[in-house]
């Protein structure tokens, strides 16, 4: 059986995008049509047919979660946190939340299964519902999304389905690549990811998406791959326990003082003596970037330890709500969430 994980919020941009984008070129103005109640339904209506299109992909569906944003607990470590996403809001915006609200209403009323909460975002819980299918149930689970940073979470046991605008992909573990490649019959490009390369990039390369800076001048894409192979090749790389043994701390400045020595040792141009000013500046700064960009247990015990049972607490509520079955049409089950 297959569990589906849905990025619930790149969906709604995608779709209220492209209807402010319709209205614009046909110089009309959005508030005025987004006020009406048939126009939002019309956005809701998209929502669920690329809804429905992307989970109609799988077979022998078990239960589908869908997450979606709230106001991050990420802006308590880094005022500039998204700065360049969120330092202008249109007008159009309070029709943005009025209708995303309509949508949870409406999912959880016909029984799917939705996380959102204030101060999480929806990473934060596909990050939790991986977690909680592949290490406490020991199934198999699907991550809908086009953001490229949840391709961390990736394991032998989940996968991440990527369907932005330009190309649709499946992305997962080397040990399950055969398995997707029949599951697809050939239909679905494949490709093996190493999630520590992902980690290691956000912690060095920074995310200018989401406006998390790099502290390394000139080390590009290129330096980085080779850097990611010097330590391969150095060290027996595991994400949760080996860094311990390498600088004597497993938490996050434990990787924060891994990348600041390994970087040195790959090229002497970035190496920083130990106990200095500069070593404790650049440790903490990597630390930050850690906490904003890496989805993992530590992070959030060392940063929003109150929300832990908060999230245990909705994931026992809402785990055994719903199991999902697929109408033969996705006409069907469109008809039936919007009259």
């Amino acid at each position: 059986m297959m569990n589906i994980i849905i990025d619930g919020n790149y969906i709604f941009h995608k779709t209220f995008s492209l209807f402010v984008k319709m209205y614009r070129d046909k110089e009309q103005d959005p508030c005025e049509l987004l006020l009406k109640t048939s126009e939002q339904n019309r956005v809701m209506h998209k929502f669920v047919t690329d809804m429905c299109a992307s989970i109609n992909r799988f077979k022998d569906v078990q239960k589908v979660v869908i997450v979606f944003d709230s106001h991050s607990w990420r802006y308590r470590i880094f005022d500039n946190y998204k700065y360049a996403l969120t330092r202008v809001r249109e007008p159009h915006f309070q029709y943005f939340l009025e209708i995303l609200d309509r949508i949870e209403a409406l999912l959880k009323n016909k029984g799917f299964i939705v996380s959102r909460m204030d101060g999480m975002e929806g990473d934060d819980f596909m990050y939790f519902w991986a977690y909680y299918f592949d290490s406490v149930m020991n199934e198999q689970a699907v991550i809908i999304t086009s953001d490229s940073d949840i391709r961390q979470l990736i394991t032998p046991k989940i996968s991440v389905y990527g369907n932005n605008s330009k190309y649709v992909k499946m992305y997962c573990h080397s040990q399950s690549a055969d398995f997707w490649e029949n599951y697809f019959d050939g239909d679905m490009e494949v490709e093996t990811v190493e999630p520590m390369k992902i980690l290691l990039s956000k912690a060095i390369l920074g995310d200018g998406s989401d406006n998390v800076p790099k502290y390394f001048a000139g080390f590009g894409e290129v330096a980085f791959d080779n850097y990611f192979n010097f330590v391969l090749e150095h060290y027996n790389l595991v994400r949760n326990d080996y860094v311990e043994d390498v600088v004597g701390e497993r938490n996050v400045k434990g990787w924060a003082r891994f990348i600041v020595m390994t970087i040195g040792q790959f090229n002497e141009k970035y190496f920083v003596k130990v106990d200095t000013k500069e070593y404790d500046e650049l440790v903490e700064k990597l630390r930050t970037n850690i906490h904003l960009t890496w989805l993992h247990m530590n992070i959030y015990d060392e940063t929003i330890p109150e929300f832990i049972q908060k999230i245990t607490e909705h994931l026992v509520d809402v785990k055994d709500k719903f199991s999902y079955k697929l109408p033969y049409k996705v006409e069907h089950i469109i008809n039936t969430l919007i009259k």
